[in-house]
């Protein structure tokens, strides 16, 4: 925070977005990383640090690793990689490339998400300076 400047990617999935059937663990720990980013995007974007979490679809990789590139549906992580630093610094979160992004991203838009991030750090800021309470971790 000294530098005002610096960067964090947390890898999430379109599978923390929605509980998904027969993988909800799984589902849950990407919930967990894509809201944490989120949070730190929040705490940290006024301090100049750029949090983002990166949500792929289903990725070829060792789940998928018999799928070709360039299937319908999927995409290689070096896909995922170069639609990330694309739009890194812009947005808290990102679906990354996928058939589901339209659908995702309607139910969860981007930009009311930032505007409730921000109201709500406002709010408790507000509390914490009134009242010295809330979180003891401080950026």
């Amino acid at each position: 925070m000294e530098r005002q400047k610096g960067g964090m990617i947390l890898m999430s999935s379109s599978g923390g977005v929605v509980g998904t059937p027969f993988i909800q663990v799984y589902s849950a720990t990407k919930a967990y990383g894509f809201t944490l980013a989120e949070a730190l995007w929040g705490e940290l974007s006024e301090y100049g640090i750029d949090v983002m979490a990166v949500l792929p679809g289903n990725t070829i990789g060792q789940s998928f690793s018999d799928v070709p590139a360039g299937t319908p549906g999927f995409q290689t992580g070096a896909e995922v990689v170069q639609e990330a630093f694309e739009v890194f610094g812009t947005v808290p979160a990102m679906l990354a490339w996928d058939t589901s992004r339209e659908t995702l991203s309607s139910m969860f838009p981007v930009e009311a998400r930032m505007g409730y991030i921000l109201k709500m750090k406002e709010l408790i800021s507000a509390v914490r300076d009134e009242h010295g309470s809330g979180s003891d971790a401080k950026p």
